[in-house]
């Protein structure tokens, strides 16, 4: 299945892209597209995104089909989804 992965600010930076698009094996959770991105980009990345328990990092908002994840990755993907990931940006 192809899903779609959007990345804005300091994701976006760090990566240097700003989108990609992955083939998954079927049945693939948020968790499981985080951990495989994790793996894919390397250190820096997985710092970035996620937690000292593996989970996704409470500084990350990600959304699917622009519908914004509340605490739990656990939501199922499809094949066409779009996933975003945003580091938000602060400051005065």
């Amino acid at each position: 299945m192809k899903i779609t992965i959007e990345y804005s600010a300091q994701i976006r930076r760090t990566l240097g892209v700003s989108e990609e698009t992955i083939d998954l094996v079927d049945s693939q959770s948020l968790h499981d597209l985080i951990l495989h991105l994790a793996e894919k980009h390397g250190q820096l990345f997985k710092d970035l995104i996620l937690d000292v328990e593996g989970n996704l990092s409470r500084m990350i908002l990600a959304s699917v089909n622009s519908v914004q994840v509340q605490e739990s990755t656990s939501v199922d993907l499809r094949d066409g989804d779009r996933v975003n990931l945003m580091s938000p940006i602060s400051g005065g």
